[in-house]
């Protein structure tokens, strides 16, 4: 039998990378989330790299992702973050994410603010 796959929620997409996040547990004010790297190119992506803020009454550990180059194909690469909300409940979370890559030679940056991540996260 096969295991339904978690609720995902995603943070970027362009062209090339695809970045979706599911909740690897919750308890309290922690959160325990894995980042699901997906390549929509036919060619490989090299020196993927996916960098975390947050707010000031957050704490983050970030991990480093599985591999830097992603391969064609779905959920290739992951990275897990471990939030810490010190607000649970008075504030939501709220990251600022950098993802960075290199596709056929050239160089590709992108930032992003997301606000208002579901309450599975």
């Amino acid at each position: 039998m096969q295991q339904a796959q978690p609720e995902a929620f995603l943070v970027f997409e362009d062209q090339n990378l695809k970045i979706e996040m599911t909740s690897e547990g919750h308890s309290g004010q922690d959160h325990h989330i894995k980042a699901w790297f997906t390549n929509k190119n036919m060619q490989g992506l090299s020196a993927v790299n996916l960098q975390v803020a947050v707010q000031k009454y957050m704490t983050l550990k970030l991990q480093q992702i599985s591999s830097s180059d992603v391969m064609p194909g779905p959920r290739t690469a992951n990275q897990l973050l471990s939030i810490s909300n010190q607000q649970e409940g008075a504030k939501p979370l709220a990251l600022r994410i950098k993802v960075g890559y290199n596709c056929g030679g050239q160089p590709i940056s992108e930032v992003k603010t997301i606000n208002g991540l579901p309450n599975f996260l």
